[in-house]
């Protein structure tokens, strides 16, 4: 059933998302021939997919990639900004603010969690950037990783960036919203969180 959409015959609005069905039956949630059945029974019928169609992400890069990763991790220098304004723009450098170690090793351990970020599908309407939202920039001699991240995150946290000539986008996942607070009230000036 690979590559297929399952249709509901009668003409009603129904779709079977087949990557979210299989992990239903996986956990136990459907029974094991919850899509067979409909079909053997003429109740479901299967519509091939236009080869030609995909899934696009909002952008090329996510914050959860591997080689982006990798990059916070080892960037010799790591600083905080504060965000202006109501779009991310690249900061000037007068307005970075160096983060020592520990503020260092505690943002990465926020970034680098997979639990923290949203993977899925989603539509998102990014809004302007308001009061306490902040830029990271990563920086080594192979170039600047910049993330913006919002500070609403009532829905999860926007998280978006360059690197390498390259868009970034990604959601921090509501659950992280606690320790991305944490963070900034621990580690950002007041000035810095405007």
């Amino acid at each position: 059933m690979r590559g297929a959409l399952v249709s509901y015959r009668a003409g009603k609005p129904f779709a079977v998302d087949e990557f979210n069905a299989e992990q239903r039956i996986l956990a136990g949630a459907l029974p094991k021939d919850a899509i067979t059945a409909r079909v053997a029974a003429g109740t479901l019928t299967i519509v091939q997919v236009d080869r030609r169609t995909h899934w696009s992400k909002p952008a090329p890069l996510s914050p959860t990639d591997e080689a982006l990763v990798d990059f916070m991790k080892h960037a010799q220098t790591v600083y905080v900004f504060p965000l202006e304004s109501k779009t991310a723009t690249r900061p000037e450098d007068k307005d970075l603010t160096l983060l020592d170690t520990q503020a260092r090793q505690a943002l990465l351990a926020v970034l680098s969690n997979q639990a923290h970020w949203y993977h899925g599908l989603m539509t998102v309407a990014i809004g302007p950037y308001e009061a306490g939202s902040v830029g990271f920039m990563f920086r080594s001699d192979k170039g600047d990783l910049i993330l913006f991240v919002s500070s609403d995150c009532t829905a999860g946290c926007i998280v978006e960036g360059m690197f390498r000539g390259k868009d970034i986008f990604g959601i921090l996942d509501e659950s992280a919203q606690p320790a991305i607070e944490d963070w900034k009230e621990r580690y950002v000036s007041r000035e810095t969180r405007k």
